[in-house]
């Protein structure tokens, strides 16, 4: 696909500076495979513009592109003239602030195969409202927007410690900008004149306090920043090292500088035009305020007096406006204006892609309860590497090999895990979560590490493991009849629920936590054993919006068919099945098929004799379903199965579990799928050892079941 974007060139000949976020637009694009060439219009005014007609369309006819896609509709106009391939318009803003440019752009809308307008006001101040539109803001470049620490920035942009420093979003000198009532707004900040103003000038616009300020800032305090003639380095620099952005704008389309600022999490003071709200929505320590000056200046008060930084990152990542997510998007306009595939981005996933996440153990450390319980410096290595085979082609102990039997305390172990995972294709971890009620949690130390050094680089979400524990469940020496409880699962209530959600208020913040539908993936395990859990999902989304995350979206689990019989499995957007439990059950009913399993394990246990081994080939069928086609249901992929370690002569193996025929169960579970819109499907698991449930490199198999994961996924890639 080749796409010719044409934008205004009258800052420079060439690629126009002032208008750097198209070329990161085209390059983002150019990362996902898109062939991109740039023609830069040079000439102002309609007359200006239109002596571009003959050099664009020579332009066209010589490079040949599929798509023409101009940036503001002047520009639009101008590729509608010179050429019959079908045109992209994005539409900025300034298409509507005259009224002559209104109507010469809307005449480009006309001919458009596809209108974005970067904001809902632009589109309803057209004069001509396309029918093929969207929505989408310009995407931020958030790799080159790091987030440093304050003083770290002020030292490299000399700006002074002793001193308030703002930054104003654009040169003083452009009108539209506003610097006036910047500085206004700065007077009465100053000096404390903002004392007795703010309730009586702004009463009646939703904020009725009368205040009086303790800030008393003196004149010369407030050190003005002009953001101008700095380079993108610099300006990421001066977001990070400045107190606040000040925005007083009278027009804007979706200011970048904002977006820009958010992603550096510095605050922000903003007049509300454009979608400078919705930008700002939830996001701490930043404000869209009236054009009333003391409106201005008690919002920077606000900013001043709290000292903090805003989580302004958050709210981006939430709305996926990131240079690669919106490329993404344009590439599927792009896609369906020429009837063709989603082709490949920059990291080799597509939407219609299968995406693989992976169950993850956080059992590979020692933690006083389990020592208490179990003996000093437990883990879940303890019974692998005791395991005995049960007959004679029984592969036991299974012994893991590049990893060894490692400590998940060390960072280099998980990073390892996430460089096998990015081999074998997997899209995210899903880490297993123990929170049992009242702020008791367990095995928390993996996730919690992996959120506060940011590393490894690999997605990753939640399963809330909500299951009491027994003594069974880790310890090979316990029969069947000897389950005591050691950790109860509670279920408090509303308060609860608060505290649960702000225990991992970081982790949900973390721009690697994976989404769908831009909502942050949660699993229950058991949602059905949840009091109130509708009420529980209600709250947990509402303190998501609060915080500007964007919501949830809630998975259930089942391990038995039978089970999505419960509506509550309803409550959540889509269900995890898995056929596991259809092996060795047998029952008309959940409750029955339990039992009968239980009654299995039972004998085995008494007897000594292992009643559950099946055959991997001969059973592979069993952990089909055809609700794998159906969109609320999710499959799960079974490597292998193999719970000697936990359970002995109780266990249920899955003999013969080769990667070969892992291979073939991934290509079975795969068409099945085939037609669903989110194509995700859950692994189970990645590092299960205690379970013989793994991805992980063994003696016997090397990466084998990594490679046969890659293969079929590569094979499932080249069908689309």
């Amino acid at each position: 696909m080749r796409v010719l974007l044409v934008h205004s060139g009258n800052g420079v000949a060439g690629l126009s500076s002032t208008y750097t976020f198209v070329h990161e637009q085209g390059e983002a694009l150019r990362a996902r495979g898109v062939e991109i060439e740039y023609y830069a219009v040079v000439g102002k005014g309609i007359w200006g513009y239109l002596r571009n007609v003959r050099p664009l369309h020579r332009k066209i006819k010589a490079w040949q592109p599929d798509i023409v896609h101009a940036h503001y509709g002047l520009s639009g106009m101008l590729a509608a003239l010179s050429t019959r391939l079908p045109v992209v318009i994005t539409c900025h803003n300034g298409e509507t602030l005259t009224r002559r440019g209104n109507i010469f752009s809307s005449l480009g809308l006309l001919f458009a195969r596809h209108t974005i307008c970067v904001a809902q006001h632009i589109y309803d101040k057209l004069f001509v409202h396309p029918k093929d539109y969207t929505i989408l803001p310009c995407g931020i470049d958030l790799e080159n927007l790091p987030i440093v620490p304050k003083a770290k920035a002020q030292a490299e942009m000399g700006l002074p410690k002793d001193r308030i420093n703002i930054l104003f979003g654009g040169a003083f000198a452009n009108e539209r900008k506003n610097a006036p009532l910047a500085r206004e707004a700065i007077a009465l900040l100053e000096g404390g004149q903002i004392s007795g103003l703010v309730g009586e000038r702004i009463s009646g616009l939703g904020d009725e306090r009368v205040k009086k300020s303790t800030l008393h800032i003196q004149p010369s305090t407030i050190n003005l920043i002009e953001l101008r003639g700095y380079n993108r380095h610099q300006v990421a620099m001066l977001l990070c090292g400045c107190d606040m952005l000040l925005l007083p704008t009278k027009s804007e389309g979706s200011p970048q500088v904002v977006k820009e600022a958010m992603a550096c999490n510095c605050p922000v003071v903003a007049t509300d035009v454009a979608d400078i709200a919705h930008l700002l929505h939830g996001v701490k320590n930043s404000y869209a305020t009236s054009f009333e000056p003391a409106d201005i200046a008690d919002k920077m008060e606000r900013v001043i007096k709290s000292g903090e930084r805003s989580d302004g990152l958050y709210r981006i990542q939430a709305l996926r406006l990131s240079n690669p997510e919106v490329a993404e998007t344009i590439h599927r306009i792009y896609c369906d204006i020429l009837h063709e595939p989603l082709a490949d981005s920059v990291a080799g996933t597509r939407e219609e892609d299968i995406q693989v996440i992976a169950f993850y153990l956080p059992q590979y450390h020692p933690i006083s309860e389990n020592n208490q319980w179990f003996g000093e410096g437990f883990t879940e290595w303890t019974n692998v590497g005791k395991a005995k085979p049960l007959f004679k082609t029984h592969y036991q102990p299974i012994v893991p090999a590049d990893l060894g039997y490692y400590d998940l305390r060390l960072p280099e172990v998980r990073a390892k895990q996430a460089e096998l995972a990015k081999e074998a294709g997997v899209a995210a971890f899903c880490y297993y979560h123990y929170w049992f009620g009242n702020g008791k949690q367990l095995l928390e130390m993996p996730l919690r590490e992996v959120t506060r050094l940011g590393e490894p680089d690999f997605p990753f979400c939640i399963c809330w493991a909500n299951h009491t524990w027994y003594n069974k469940m880790w310890n090979a020496e316990r029969s069947v009849l000897d389950m005591m409880p050691l950790m109860e699962q509670e279920y408090p209530g509303p308060k609860d629920w608060d505290e649960h959600f702000y225990s991992l208020i970081d982790t949900f913040r973390d721009k690697r936590y994976y989404r769908i539908d831009g909502k942050l993936v949660w699993v229950f395990y058991h949602v059905e054993d949840i009091p109130d859990a509708e009420k529980m999902m209600m709250r947990w989304d509402e303190l998501a919006e609060q915080e500007g995350l964007g919501g949830f979206y809630f998975i259930s689990y089942v391990d038995d068919v039978k089970d999505l019989q419960n509506p509550v499995h309803r409550l959540c957007r889509r269900t995890i099945l898995s056929c596991k439990e259809d092996i060795t059950s047998i029952g008309p009913t959940a409750r029955v098929r339990k039992l009968s399993r239980f009654t299995q394990m039972l004998f085995s246990q008494l007897f000594h004799i292992p009643l559950s081994v099946y055959r991997y080939s001969r059973v592979r069928h069993k952990l089909l379903d055809k609700r794998f086609a159906d969109e609320d249901v999710i499959p799960v992929l079974y490597p292998n199965w193999d719970n000697t370690a936990r359970r002995k002569m109780g266990a249920m193996v899955l003999h013969e579990a080769t990667p070969d025929q892992f291979y073939k169960h991934c290509k079975e579970v795969f068409a099945l799928m085939q037609g669903k819109k989110n194509r995700v499907v859950f692994l189970k698991s990645w590092n299960e050892w205690g379970e013989g449930n793994y991805m992980e490199p063994c003696l016997r198999y090397g990466h084998g079941y990594i490679h046969a994961l890659k293969r079929a996924l590569k094979e499932e890639r080249e069908k689309v």
